[in-house]
């Protein structure tokens, strides 16, 4: 008896604390919601509250003066491709290197872990120079082939690291049937590691749709900008209007949101099949 009590109450206290980690982490989202909807001198005397009466006007300035509706198809654009590639390559790879014996292997993991580690800051101006000289500055070709190009370590490390663990029986009776080595890409490994390509993906596409100094420096024109650069709209010299702004950041956020709804149960399946590989 004692001990169940014990077991009920420290499980009481799990679901607590969780609570109060989510409650931490939701906070920010729900206060920039709910003053999303109001005026900017509402905001600054009740910042806390609900708003005395929900306004729509914030949402229809930033998409229209704003000009998130065009912010917002350049960001689309830009993911969606910069994904695309990265999960292209990053599966041939990974199975060239978790299924076959190469020459110079631990060479080219020891690279991707390299490639993960640089950070982004260090490389911008040595990037700036050789997107210039290659005539791809202010286009969006060029900063899709940069995103693609920082993110393919990272995605081709943790995917391979997933196709190692696909048992080697499998592939010698698929051999043995007379598959292909693309029928045994397509049609077995790549659909083993189906969880661990979505949490790739999701990874990947919040760090495209949210970064911000990639389309800051590589993008020089207006309309080429994308939303987290189009924030900046709302932030004057001695003024930042936040009523706009918030709505902003609920125009980006709210993307995100949705494609970790669909791909929710790959996630969590590719992130928990990592952990209990290493």
């Amino acid at each position: 008896m004692k001990h169940e009590s014990y077991n009920k109450t420290m499980k009481r206290l799990k679901y607590l604390f969780l609570s109060a980690v989510s409650v931490v982490f939701l906070f920010p989202i729900w206060l920039v919601f709910i003053n999303s909807f109001k005026k900017d001198t509402e905001i600054y005397t009740n910042l806390f509250g609900l708003p005395y009466k929900f306004q729509f006007i914030n949402y229809v300035d930033a998409w229209v003066k704003g000009k998130f509706h065009l912010y917002y198809m350049n960001s689309i654009i830009i993911t969606a491709a910069s994904v695309a590639i990265i999960l292209l390559f990053a599966t041939f790879c990974s199975f060239s290197l978790s299924r076959k014996d190469l020459i110079g292997k631990k060479i080219i993991n020891a690279l991707f872990i390299i490639g993960i580690t640089v950070p982004v800051q260090v490389s911008l101006m040595p990037l700036f120079v050789e997107i210039k000289n290659m005539g791809l500055y202010n286009t969006l070709i060029g900063v899709i082939i940069l995103f693609a190009a920082f993110r393919i370590s990272f995605a081709s490390y943790i995917i391979t690291g997933f196709m190692e663990g696909i048992p080697a029986e499998l592939e010698e009776a698929a051999i043995i049937d007379g598959a292909s080595e693309f029928s045994l890409f397509a049609k077995i490994i790549l659909p083993l590691s189906k969880s661990s390509i979505s949490a790739v993906a999701i990874f990947n596409i919040v760090f495209v749709w949210n970064n911000f100094w990639f389309p800051l420096i590589f993008l020089s024109s207006q309309d080429k900008k994308t939303l987290p650069v189009g924030l900046l709209a709302f932030q004057g010299q001695e003024t930042v209007a936040f009523g706009k702004l918030f709505a902003g950041i609920m125009i980006l956020t709210l993307p995100i949101i949705v494609v970790y709804l669909l791909l929710q149960r790959h996630f969590v399946q590719g992130v928990t099949a990592g952990a209990v590989k290493g």
